[in-house]
């Protein structure tokens, strides 16, 4: 539909300050076909009187800016900008009369497209002086100055039931809304005397219509965490590329970007006593086939948020899609045509195959994810938001590029999609994204909504305010948004106080009991100076074990009395804990493949103990993330000697991970044979190699003691594939049925961290540290 051209006649603040908005013409049509009509002086809705200044009835502004109306288009200076009718309401008083409100961007300025119809949402980051010349525009055409608190609440509301998706409908929420969060731009509160505005935080809503039969929908859930919930479930779902660049490297970003940030609040939180307990479930590789088998719309325990956490496009239908009769906007096709060219996707991930091609040299790898399908599947939003639906989940987090891109039809933001379906509340990136804004953000996040137990709008603004807090992500910060069904309320959405595990002893009483039990020991050894030296022998280390089990229980118990306070979002100088990386997924991928049988080799001739060290690391993230149930680590020397591999002094060699929850999905025991290497070369010394076969048969005894259907097998080794596949060497079918039924697999990689021994000196050094703060 062609839009006219205005003659530009009254000032705006626009970015340049020199801009000027235009007059409304005696009737234009918008884009949802009803008339506009100029008031009766014939001047623009822009020049109205405003409403006189309501006195504050809260600490909180509440301000709710509705979108109308779409104009269309009109020419400023030669360039063409978006223009809408919105009404505002503050603190409940009457709507006032609609104002023009016009795009302080052009429509080029917000998206690039490329020759193949795939929107990039390539957005110029906003410097704080860019960001504040969009905020004046806003706020001077919105006229917010009769603000009067130093709090604010802002909600961006639109109606897009009745929109049809042949129109040129623009959305209001394609603006940057978020510049408005920003506490600096705001004028001070003059009803407290110029007290500078302390906080802003903004939602966005969408009154939609529901295109599911769900009888209770998810969306009447509340948004924050229930106290008496007994745990709070996140399933997150990580989707990777396999695929390698000329150089043998995996070209995907880390897989660890919310995952680790997540796994660090749930340590936080059991240490601090915080209840609901967190239980987190993780879909790697992430292929959509084994999301199937999380969402079960029977199951009594359902997810509080899924979040995924893999890339995102826009592009062309999918002839699938063209042949099974579905639009990309969940309404039938008629007459065989298909209003929309192009629709929202989710790339999940592919099983990993070793024969995959790598990028060539010359390629833009990063680029190429976008458009690959060797080893990445375009899956269409709507059928996520359809098994998420079933499934009665009330909250989704996105990581992906263009996860609420807004500068094209609505029906094709993936937040319209989810809250279609009975999402109550939906976090998403607007436009392409850094992996350092991802992690920064989501990390503020789920630390404000589990650690502090606030709503999901506020937990998003606080990602947002950390976002803002590092300089290096400044321009970032206006990119993630979060969504919201319409109607909501914000009455129950106050943050709750954390549930702490109760104690008899307040913090101090137990500090006190600390010292003086240890003054008491103490005095108690030197009383006993005068006895014979062999007796003082005995005293000491029973005094000093009992003083280190005291100090233990008390440091547990103080942790768990430490009240929450709220983070101050700086860069961590602290090492990253719970390292996975791309080649991590492909061992999962290959344990559950149902080829291998559940056992893997997995063989490093440059990293073998640094392998066999990472180890430990990788079997305490999969005990967490739901991968398994129970770890048990043994060191293949254990079975050197007959002595050694009894069950007393072998337990000794084993190291056990467990976890507090059970799952249900593949198999829910891990066993890890490691150092194979370090255990082989002792005994093939002799030619007959008695010595050890007889070491492999009490090694083959402790493996058969595992159920095998229910049990993965891990060996790792220096070994290359030739090596183990050649079975005459071992001369025994119960050997090679047991060990050599582990399918080889190269790590080709540096280890992602390198794991620290428990009694080493780097470990003794950190203890030492700690306990030196501690005491300060």
């Amino acid at each position: 539909m062609s839009r006219g051209t205005y003659e530009p006649t009254v000032t705006t603040p626009l970015l340049n300050g020199s801009q000027r908005i235009p007059t409304a013409p005696a009737t234009s049509a918008g884009t949802n076909g009803f008339a506009v009509h100029p008031l009766a002086n014939g001047s623009s809705r822009l020049n109205y009187k405003p409403n006189p200044i309501p006195k504050p009835t809260s600490s909180v502004d509440k301000i709710t800016i509705q979108g109308k109306e779409y104009v269309g288009s009109c020419t400023i200076d030669g360039r063409q900008y978006r223009k809408w009718r919105v009404v505002i309401a503050i603190d409940g008083q009457p709507e006032r009369e609609p104002i023009d409100l016009v795009d302080p961007f052009t429509a080029e300025e917000y998206d690039k497209r490329d020759n193949h119809k795939v929107r990039r949402g390539k957005l110029q980051l906003l410097d704080k002086d860019r960001a504040k010349r969009y905020f004046n525009a806003l706020f001077k055409q919105l006229n917010l100055s009769c603000c009067r608190s130093t709090d604010r609440r802002i909600s961006i509301h639109e109606d897009v039931t009745k929109i049809s998706e042949s129109s040129d409908f623009a959305s209001v929420h394609s603006l940057l809304w978020e510049v408005l969060e920003h506490p600096e731009f705001w004028p001070c509160s003059q009803s407290d005397g110029g007290t500078p505005v302390r906080r802003v935080r903004l939602s966005r809503t969408l009154n939609v219509l529901s295109t599911g039969s769900n009888a209770t929908p998810a969306c009447r859930q509340a948004s924050t965490i229930a106290a008496t919930q007994a745990e709070y479930r996140v399933l997150l779902v990580i989707a990777r590329s396999f695929k390698k660049d000329s150089d043998q490297r995996y070209v995907d970003y880390r897989p660890n970007l919310i995952q680790g940030p997540l796994l660090q609040i749930a340590r936080k939180a059991k240490q601090r006593g915080i209840a609901p307990k967190v239980h987190i479930d993780v879909v790697r590789p992430g292929t959509i086939e084994e999301l199937d088998e999380y969402l079960n719309p029977k199951s009594s325990k359902s997810y509080d948020i899924v979040h995924f956490d893999m890339h995102g496009k826009i592009g062309p239908v999918n002839p699938i899609s063209r042949s099974r009769g579905v639009r990309a906007s969940g309404f039938p096709v008629q007459n065989g045509q298909t209003p929309l060219e192009r629709q929202c996707y989710l790339r999940f991930a592919k099983p990993y195959d070793a024969e995959l091609l790598r990028f060539k040299s010359d390629d833009d790898a990063r680029e190429k994810l976008l458009t690959d399908d060797t080893s990445l599947i375009d899956v269409p939003v709507k059928q996520i938001a359809e098994r998420l639906q079933e499934c009665r989940i009330s909250k989704v987090a996105l990581s992906a590029c263009l996860s609420s891109y807004a500068q094209s039809q609505v029906f094709l933001n993936m937040c319209h999609t989810f809250l279609s379906h009975d999402v109550a509340s939906v976090s998403a990136m607007s436009f392409q994204i850094l992996e350092s804004t991802t992690q920064v953000y989501y990390t503020a996040f789920y630390e404000s909504l589990i650690l502090q137990g606030e709503a999901f709008h506020v937990a998003a603004a606080r990602g947002r305010e950390a976002l803002r807090a590092n300089n290096k992500q400044y321009g970032h910060a206006v990119l993630p948004t979060n969504y919201h069904r319409y109607p909501r309320s914000f009455s129950n959405e106050w943050w709750r106080s954390p549930q702490v595990q109760s104690s008899r002893l307040p913090p101090f009483a137990l500090y006190l009991t600390r010292y003086l039990i240890v003054l008491c020991l103490l005095v108690l050894c030197l009383m006993f100076l005068w006895l014979p030296f062999w007796f003082f022998c005995i005293l000491l280390p029973v005094a000093l074990f009992v003083t280190m089990k005291i100090w233990v229980l008390t440091t547990s118990c103080i942790k768990k009395l430490t009240p929450v306070e709220e983070q101050v979002h700086e860069q961590r100088s602290e090492k990253p804990r719970f390292e996975v990386d791309i080649e991590h997924l492909v061992i999962e991928d290959r344990l559950k493949s149902e080829a291998n049988q559940g056992a893997l080799y997995v063989w490093s001739t440059d990293y073998s103990k640094e392998l066999s060290d990472c180890v430990h690391d990788l079997a305490q993230t999969w005990v967490l993330t739901g991968f398994v149930d129970a770890v048990d680590i043994v060191s293949a020397r254990a079975f050197s000697w007959t002595l050694s591999s009894l069950p007393p002094l072998r337990w000794i060699w084993t190291r056990r991970y467990r976890s507090e929850h059970k799952g249900t999905v593949g198999r829910r025991r891990l066993l890890v044979l490691k150092e194979f290497d370090r255990f082989y070369p002792k005994h093939a010394r002799d030619e007959d190699m008695g010595d050890l076969h007889a070491a492999l048969g009490r090694m083959v005894s402790f493996v058969e003691g595992y159920d095998r259907d229910d049990t993965y097998l891990l060996i790792t080794g220096s070994y290359d594939e030739e090596w183990w596949t050649d079975g005459h060497r071992y001369n025994d079918e119960r050997i090679v049925d047991t060990i050599l039924r582990a399918v080889p697999h190269n790590h080709n990689i540096t280890p992602a961290r390198m794991h620290v021994p428990r009694w080493s000196q780097q470990a003794m050094k950190r203890r030492w540290s700690a306990f030196r703060k501690d005491m300060v």
